[in-house]
């Protein structure tokens, strides 16, 4: 019986509630965008 522990990251997005899971998605989107972004434009140099 090998249960398989959780991260912080998902004992985090565990303990948050509906509202706040919806802003925290929301708010990882924009960045994880800023950050495609930052990188292309780190490519056109």
């Amino acid at each position: 019986m090998n249960k398989k522990q959780k991260s912080t990251f998902d004992q985090f997005v565990e303990k948050l509630s509906p509202k706040e899971k919806k802003e925290f998605d929301q708010e990882y989107k924009d960045l994880l965008l800023s950050e495609l972004i930052l990188a292309a434009m780190a490519d056109d140099d």
